[in-house]
């Protein structure tokens, strides 16, 4: 493969990059979770929802690291097998 380097660093960026963006989604999911928990039931019209809606947030969002993750590692995992993080020589 004639860009399998470049590839791989773009693979590799990406990853970091998706995993940085589920960062910021679980601390915003931990931010609603805050807001429907941490004050008593029923103190806010829309709590109960507020409360569904951040369970829902974070299957959601267990299941993309679930995907990001397994989406990185597994290729990671090949292409080392196969030798490939060495840079070609020119």
């Amino acid at each position: 493969m004639r860009f399998g380097h470049l590839f791989r660093i773009f693979w590799a960026v990406f990853g970091v990059a998706a995993a940085a963006v589920l960062v910021l989604a679980t601390a915003a999911d931990g931010l609603i979770f805050a807001l429907a928990y941490g004050s008593k039931a029923g103190s806010y019209g829309g709590q109960a929802g507020d409360r569904h809606q951040a369970w829902l947030v974070l299957v959601y969002i267990l299941a993309a690291w679930a995907f990001v993750l397994l989406g990185m590692i597994w290729p990671a995992v090949r292409w080392r097998r196969r030798g490939m993080y060495a840079a070609p020589e020119t």
